[in-house]
């Protein structure tokens, strides 16, 4: 998925050849259950997740939905499109969820798989939430008013709105924590809550959401589309309460909670198991990331060490600047109380028998301030200017995190090693396995819902098919591709 994502009407999924976590997990006696989003696939029922090692799915399998209606209406097609359902429970729809707000449905199904599960076997829960995602581009945005209101204080109504979702999304963390607690679960448990990029600020999908101080955002190989932001809390980490700024990558989470519950992971992968450095404060194993190298949009970036070198870049450089500000008279009325809140609120409550005698509402602060990158307001320097779709470009991404100066021309044989590494990357790389989008998985044909099409045309798994669409006169080949992807209680 180097190129672009999944789109619901792509005839692809993650192949069937990859194992998974759930897979491993289950393997090794988990029960495991997804609740949210899936977005890898669902052409055929086999790309779907009770097929790829879950246990149970509540949720959607496309990229996003409307939080009330559960409907994904895609857009930006050669052809017309309805809008379809996409709710469901393992392989039926789910209906009677109409109208429920979907951060709230996620929230209580979690809850109650938790309140089921029985604490003497191992349990693997993923939620990835829709929240604070935008919706279909009629109504991006969606909360309750009442939440809404609560940000008064915030004058751009997209941000007051964006605030309101990410508030819930709050609220639903506290209570599945506190549903843990109430089940005894979190002394032997491993909780980690990350995002898997930065905020889309503009064009498509924009949610009002900040990257600041940092330059670019989603679909971007800037700071602010790939850098981003996670905590993780467990009784088994040694050192704990502290701002952590090692590197680490997504991939690194399989081999890191394989390691935790005793699993071998089958070779190769291009993780690593960080949990020394996590538990111990060590220096992390992980010292590069490719981060993109995309030929097909034709920009890679690459991190190795303190440096990061980005060459090319997407949809002509329209994100290849700093794009957002945070107004400063819009802090929240209570923010001098951090600290209490948050040891007051109900994460803090149910993990409070767990944390050091050390941990007070001035750790908490210091916490805060220490996660804070500011890059002392320096402006881009003009003498060192990036121009990525001229040229290569290197940054000092400790010194210069928000990539204002481009020191290629001041260390080449750096600039030149790390073209040399993402040259012999790409001697590794899978091709891209996006295909054109198939119009027989609209959702017209399928009562206005979202389904595996081909089984539902059957189209068998190897089998390539040529389809001409009179409404626009376009063929489009369909066939299965496969692409390469990249607990002890573990919940996601």
């Amino acid at each position: 998925m180097q190129s672009y994502v999944i789109a619901s009407e792509e005839p692809f999924g993650l192949g069937l050849n990859e194992k998974l976590m759930p897979q491993y997990l289950k393997d090794a006696g988990y029960r495991t259950h997804i609740v949210g989003k899936w977005h890898l696939g669902f052409y055929k029922k086999e790309y779907t997740p009770t097929f790829r090692g879950f246990d149970s799915h509540i949720g959607y399998l496309g990229p996003y939905i409307d939080y009330y209606n559960h409907s994904l209406k895609r857009i930006g097609l050669p052809w017309e499109f309805s809008s379809g359902y996409d709710m469901r429970k393992n392989l039926d729809f789910y209906r009677e969820t109409f109208g429920t707000y979907a951060t709230d449905l996620f929230t209580q199904e979690s809850i109650n798989i938790i309140k089921n599960h029985n604490p003497e076997t191992p349990l693997f829960l993923y939620i990835p939430h829709i929240a604070p995602h935008a919706a279909n581009s009629y109504d991006p945005l969606q909360a309750p008013q009442e939440i809404v209101e609560k940000f008064s204080y915030i004058k751009n109504e997209q941000r007051r709105k964006y605030a309101a979702m990410v508030s819930i999304l709050d609220d639903s963390v506290g209570k599945v924590v506190n549903a843990l607690k109430e089940s005894q679960m979190l002394e032997n448990s491993v909780i980690l809550f990350f995002c898997d990029n930065g905020a889309t600020i503009e064009i498509e999908h924009n949610n009002g959401g900040s990257n600041n101080p940092f330059k670019g955002q989603k679909q971007s190989p800037w700071e602010g589309g790939v850098r981003s932001a996670g905590a993780i809390w467990s009784p088994l980490l040694q050192s704990r309460e502290r701002t952590s700024n090692q590197l680490f990558h997504i991939s690194d989470w399989l081999p890191t909670f394989a390691a935790l519950a005793g699993i071998s992971v089958e070779e190769p992968i291009d993780g690593k198991n960080i949990w020394p450095a996590l538990s111990y404060n060590l220096n992390s194993p992980r010292v590069d990331a490719l981060l993109h190298l995309d030929d097909k949009e034709g920009y890679q970036s690459y991190v190795n060490g303190d440096f990061k070198y980005v060459n090319g870049t997407t949809y002509n450089g329209v994100y290849d600047h700093w794009m957002d500000y945070i107004e400063k008279s819009e802090k929240h009325p209570s923010f001098h109380k951090y600290g209490e809140s948050i040891m007051n609120s109900t994460v803090g409550q149910a993990l409070s028998s767990y944390s050091s005698s050390n941990l007070s509402r001035l750790t908490i602060e210091k916490n805060r301030l220490d996660s804070v990158i500011t890059c002392n307001n320096v402006p881009a320097d003009k003498n060192f200017e990036c121009r990525p779709l001229e040229s290569p470009c290197l940054f000092n991404i400790i010194k210069d995190p928000c990539e204002r100066k481009n020191i290629a021309s001041l260390r080449p044989v750096t600039l030149r090693m790390m073209q040399d590494e993402v040259n012999a990357l790409r001697l590794k790389a899978q091709e891209s396995r996006n295909k054109p989008g198939d119009e027989r998985s609209n959702p017209a044909y399928y009562n206005n819902t979202w389904t595996w099409w081909f089984d539902e045309l059957g189209i068998g798994d190897y089998e390539e098919n040529v389809v001409t669409f009179n409404s626009c006169d376009k063929t489009v080949v369909s066939a299965v591709l496969l692409i390469i992807s990249a607990n002890i209680g573990i919940f996601l």
